[in-house]
């Protein structure tokens, strides 16, 4: 059985303005997918979602807020799904709304030693405010590039590079509410005047060094290669030595795997398997089928209730109550259970009434639900909350109790964001530009230290292989010519 493998490209989210949304201002999220006709979801990690139907001519599906509230604040993520071929694309990569709240006052900033520096000095950039709960980030042309707890943090930029030159303004954001900022403060230039003659021996120093350990790497490695090739040589000449003849063993074995690395919606249905022994060997018949069913969580779990609730006494009918608003076919799954114990196909309606009739202790337990949606027989829900039966030989108390669990749901196909996942945060904190703060100086002194050690390491090893071939063929030498000249 052939499987076909479709891809859905991954989207990608952006914010209109990037950056400097002000609490009450307009806000769009764009999420940019091909120029098919899909469904589109835009998520709020730990808040709310948006999905939008988008026409084959447009490339992007636009999310527009015309009055921003403290609560629109969070990181974004968006997914399409599309009819033609079936298929879902996976999460594409967060997008950080943070909203500025004018009702903060702007930070002070300060640099030292100057404004204007020569290359390879260290500049001190400081910004401070009066709160001390927050998180303080330092901004470089309008972009937030490094960031500290505290009221006040001092920004150290070593050994500058002209990269480092620009504008620099401070911000802070309160902990308990990290997605709301405060105006940028008053912005510092820094300029990077050229070092004068001399000052890159540090540089030349490192750079000599990285040459000489990847050449004296690669001399090791030529002797460590030609002295394995002339033991080979020899061990093949040497007379009177027994041939060895290698034999490779297959491993044998009962099963045959496939793998799908990322599920998708496409793999879901029925699979079956045969074999045959050779290529003239006729094959043998279909395996009976399995299933593959996968958890999609862009369905919300059902809902679920017992009637009566509680604890009840042995041979009570309780029935147990499954809603979901797309219907199809309803499932009720008690755990422990690998399989679910229950089925209903819902024509009319959005719940779903399972009955347990006589109950027994055996009946007690916890119970959920899911779901198939209409047209989807492959897909399914979450799992949804829990309820927890308690079936008792004496009467059951006045109060009736109701117990949840959580659930841990097996992630196929679509996986569900976490509320504070990757992505989170100020992931691009250490860019490009802030890496260049030290990596420029420093970079190739480093490069030049490591390689001189891989260079050491190389040239012991090579003179294990020496010395080992060495005392190898003085033994030979000795079986071979009895009380013959000694080599030394």
């Amino acid at each position: 059985m052939a499987v076909v493998l479709i891809f859905v490209p991954r989207p990608s989210v952006s914010l209109h303005p990037s950056y400097g949304v002000a609490v009450g201002g307009n806000v769009t999220l764009r999420c940019h997918v091909p120029r098919v006709a899909a469904w589109v979801w835009l998520y709020q990690d730990g808040g709310r979602t948006h999905n939008k139907y988008k026409e084959e001519e447009r490339d992007a599906a636009e999310f527009s807020f015309v009055w921003t509230s403290r609560e629109l604040g969070g990181i974004y993520r968006c997914q399409f799904h599309v009819s033609e071929p079936l298929g879902t694309s996976e999460l594409s990569d967060p997008v950080e709304l943070v909203l500025t709240d004018g009702r903060y006052p702007p930070p002070g900033i300060s640099v030292s030693p100057e404004e204007r520096v020569r290359m390879g000095t260290n500049v001190t950039i400081r910004c401070w405010n009066r709160d001390g709960g927050v998180t303080v980030l330092l901004h470089k042309d309008g972009l937030p590039v490094r960031h500290q707890d505290g009221g006040s943090a001092d920004f150290t930029l070593s050994r500058v590079i002209p990269t480092d030159a620009g504008t620099y303004r401070c911000s802070y954001r309160p902990k308990d509410d990290p997605f709301v900022s405060s105006p940028l403060g008053d912005s510092v230039t820094l300029e990077v005047t050229p070092a004068p003659p001399g000052a890159h021996g540090g540089s030349r120093v490192g750079l000599l060094m990285a040459a000489a350990g990847g050449c004296a790497t690669a001399f090791g490695l030529i002797l460590i290669i030609s002295f394995l090739l002339a033991t080979r040589r020899r061990r093949i000449r040497t007379p009177g030595e027994p041939r060895k003849i290698s034999k490779v063993r297959f491993e044998v074995r009962d099963v045959a795997v496939f793998s799908l690395v990322i599920t998708k919606w496409v793999h879901t249905g029925m699979y079956r398997c045969r074999y045959r022994a050779s290529e003239a060997a006729q094959p043998s018949e279909l395996s009976d089928p399995v299933e593959l069913m996968v958890t999609d969580h862009s369905f919300p779990p059902p809902d679920i209730s017992l009637s009566p609730r509680g604890c009840v006494d042995v041979g009570t009918n309780v029935t147990v109550l499954c809603r979901n608003l797309y219907r199809g076919t309803t499932f009720l799954h008690k755990d422990g259970r690998r399989a679910p114990i229950q089925r209903h196909d819902l024509s009319n309606g959005d719940t779903a009434a399972f009955a347990l009739f006589g109950v027994t202790p055996a009946d007690s337990g916890t119970y959920r639900c899911s779901y198939h949606p209409k047209g989807y027989p492959f897909l399914s829900s979450p799992l949804g909350d829990g309820v927890t039966l308690e079936v008792s030989l004496t009467p059951a108390p006045p109060e009736s109790r109701i117990r949840g669990s959580p659930v841990l749901s097996t992630v196929g196909g679509v996986t569900a964001p976490s509320p504070h996942g990757g992505g989170g945060g100020w992931g691009h904190a250490d860019t490009p530009t802030t890496q260049g703060l030290t990596v420029g100086s420093r970079g190739i002194l480093a490069v030049g230290v490591v390689r001189c050690c891989a260079a050491a390491l190389v040239f012991g090893l090579g003179a294990f292989f020496v010395l080992d071939a060495r005392n190898l063929w003085i033994r030979r030498d000795e079986n071979a010519g009895g009380g013959g000249v000694k080599r030394v």
